[in-house]
């Protein structure tokens, strides 16, 4: 998957947001599974990520997929999540 978004709102105060989006993957049981996450772009609010989520495609499964776009506060860009 290639990701974009327009028109976030603008969560920061002194700049503009960093969003990052985190893909997930809802099983039969409810769980979420995380397919993989995009980098974070500076200070903007139409963002285009670089970064390829991939989803392995099952034939004739619904496959329920969740995005969600977080703002990242600077000072947590090198550190790493889980």
């Amino acid at each position: 998957l290639s990701l974009s978004a327009s028109n976030l709102l603008d969560r920061d105060i002194a700049s503009k947001s960093d969003p990052m989006v985190v893909v997930f993957e809802k099983k039969r049981d409810g769980q979420l599974e995380e397919l993989g996450r995009t980098e974070v772009i500076l200070n903007c609010l139409n963002p285009e990520w670089i970064q390829e989520i991939s989803v392995a495609f099952h034939f004739e499964i619904v496959q329920l997929l969740e995005f969600h776009v977080y703002d990242i506060d600077t000072k947590y860009h090198s550190v790493p999540t889980k």
